[in-house]
Parts: C-alpha cells; sequence; structure tokens
C-alpha cells in the first residue's frame, strides 16, 4: 500500500507514527514484525478501513484469507 501510494520511507514514518527501520520492514513485506492490531492500526492511519469476516472453513480451502478491494 505504501509504495503504490507513493509513500516516501519520511512520509510513511510521519503518517504511521513510527521509525525508520520499522517502515522499512513493511515496505519488505516483513509483517511478521507487527501484531495484527498494529497492522490495522496502520492501515486505519492510511485511511483505509478494515473488514474482518467469519465463516465456517470449508475442505481444501485455506484457513485464512486477506483480500483488498480495488480503490
Amino acid at each position: 500500500m505504501l509504495k503504490e501510494n507513493g509513500y516516501t520511507q519520511a512520509k510513511a514514518c510521519k503518517v504511521l507514527d513510527i521509525k525508520q527501520p520499522e517502515v522499512s520492514a513493511l515496505m519488505c513485506g516483513k509483517f511478521h514484525r507487527f501484531s495484527q492490531e498494529c497492522l490495522i492500526g496502520f492501515l486505519n492511519k492510511l485511511d483505509l478501513k478494515v473488514t474482518i469476516e467469519i465463516s465456517r472453513h470449508r475442505s481444501g480451502e485455506p484457513f485464512q484469507n486477506v483480500q483488498m478491494q480495488a480503490m
């Protein structure tokens, strides 16, 4: 999201209120370094709505699925 929207690391630091090494980790896809709550908070700071949907698991499908709608 940061790269797609043209955020520099400096701008992302200000918007997300985190330090440069953390922004670097995000931009490199190292999401495991952050809690789910923290990641959702980052998305909210980028003015994005997060919706969590719970449904029954069907055989053969993944247990977790992340989808993004076109903006």
